[in-house]
């Protein structure tokens, strides 16, 4: 018996559905898998730029710190040469290149790695070889850099490779916003007021007094770090476990943490202090300390508990006990390898690496 003509159209018909069903299979799964394998490996691309970044940054920190270290630097007012940048590029792709996206070791384009200057408060980062914090990279596989990634069953609709990039990845020097236990150095801080009545944080002329305070030269106050009472006994065997090396200052987080500052001079406790310098200071007769800032607008003598909001660098260079008491310092520019940052409060002090995202 002959099958009816309706019946064979019915079982092309099926067969047609069932031919673009599996096509549309194919590509679901295509869609599944390829997109898959692209997510993931845009997240080993990120990976890629977050370390280069890192590494960018710390090998910047690493051109200013030989600067810094003989005193009176801004790299706020420097310009990094050529070779300086090729520098950094060089060591963003030593740490980069650690990194497997999709299978290939990562290499990043001289084109993806951008010095410049990021702004904490507008958010925004200007590429430029002066007064640079931050290295600005870029992980990409694409038909300019690493190769696009191939696809396995996207083939079936045509797509034989796509294009993954990472988000930029910019990594920066900033101010320094928290003190881990031990790295305070001495019972005293300096006022908000003092900088903001300069136009820079350090430098030749930034000359301050820790001893005595209470006036514009002295725009500054003694302080028992978290301890109470605030006095001079409590002082004087603060100084004498600091140079004893058994008191450890406390962790300090500007913004949260307040101090007890002591509403005067001390004259009494200043004996001790002058033991504790000549214990610290270095062959040249001076020595550098790290020193709160604390909220205050004004230079008269704290008392108290004040908020710190803030830390800086400064280079005790002279400590005499006639004919009157003083302790001469220099506010100085410094990049530290401790603490958090905050971006966009400016003490002269910067720590390495914080990861944003442009």
């Amino acid at each position: 018996m002959k099958e009816p003509a309706c019946q064979k159209n019915d079982r092309g018909a099926v067969a047609l559905m069932v031919a673009g069903g599996i096509v549309a299979l194919l590509g679901i799964a295509a869609l599944v898998v390829d997109l898959g394998n692209g997510l993931a490996t845009k997240v080993q691309l990120q990976n890629a730029a977050d370390s280069g970044a890192m590494a960018g940054t710390r090998e910047l920190a690493q051109i200013y710190k030989p600067q810094v270290a003989l005193g009176n630097f801004d790299y706020t007012q420097d310009t990094l040469s050529s070779s300086e940048q090729a520098q950094i590029a060089s060591r963003v792709n030593e740490f980069a290149s650690q990194n497997i996206a999709g299978g290939v070791p990562i290499t990043i384009g001289l084109e993806d790695v951008v010095v410049g200057v990021w702004d904490g408060s507008a958010q925004t980062f200007t590429p430029g070889a002066t007064g640079v914090n931050a290295v600005k990279v870029k992980a990409r596989r694409d038909d300019q850099s690493n190769g696009s990634l191939a696809t396995t069953l996207a083939t079936v609709l045509g797509v034989e490779n796509m294009a993954v990039r990472a988000d930029t990845s910019v990594n920066l020097l900033s101010s320094v916003n928290s003190m881990p236990p031990g790295k305070g150095d001495v019972p005293f801080a300096i006022s908000k007021a003092w900088f903001t009545n300069r136009d820079s944080p350090c430098g030749p002329n930034a000359t301050i007094k820790f001893y005595p305070t209470g006036s514009t030269d002295g725009c500054a106050g003694w302080h028992v770090f978290t301890e109470t009472p605030a006095n001079a006994s409590t002082l004087k065997t603060i100084i004498g476990g600091l140079n004893a090396g058994s008191y450890t200052t406390p962790e300090t987080i500007g913004g949260e943490t307040s101090y007890n500052f002591t509403g005067g001079t001390v004259a009494s406790a200043f004996p001790e202090f002058v033991e504790l310098f000549n214990e610290k200071k270095g062959a040249d007769g001076t020595w550098k300390v790290h020193v709160p800032v604390y909220a205050r607008d004004n230079c008269s003598n704290p008392s108290g508990l004040i908020k710190i909001i803030g830390f800086a660098t400064a280079r005790i260079t002279n400590v005499t006990s006639s004919p009157q008491k003083s302790i001469d310092a220099q506010v100085e520019c410094d990049i530290v390898d401790w603490g958090e940052s905050d971006g966009p409060t400016n003490f002269g002090t910067s720590v390495q690496a914080t990861r944003l995202i442009d």
